[in-house]
């Protein structure tokens, strides 16, 4: 009786390591998916900061 209770348990357990894992993993892609998104934006941000500048000029002129 306390063999098959041990089995019991151990599967339980292994099932409930395998669910953590499987939810680990989801979430490890989910952050490296936000992260290169992140860092594609701040490369475009990067790329038009200059552009900012450039934009105000004219609208101050338009202004005018």
């Amino acid at each position: 009786m306390l063999k098959v209770q041990e089995s019991a348990l151990r599967s339980v357990f292994e099932s409930a390591v395998s669910s953590l894992s499987q939810r680990v993993d989801k979430v490890e892609k989910i952050v490296s998916s936000i992260e290169t998104s992140l860092q594609f934006t701040q490369t475009d941000i990067g790329e038009l900061k200059p552009l900012h500048g450039k934009i105000s000029k004219i609208n101050v002129e338009i202004n005018k």
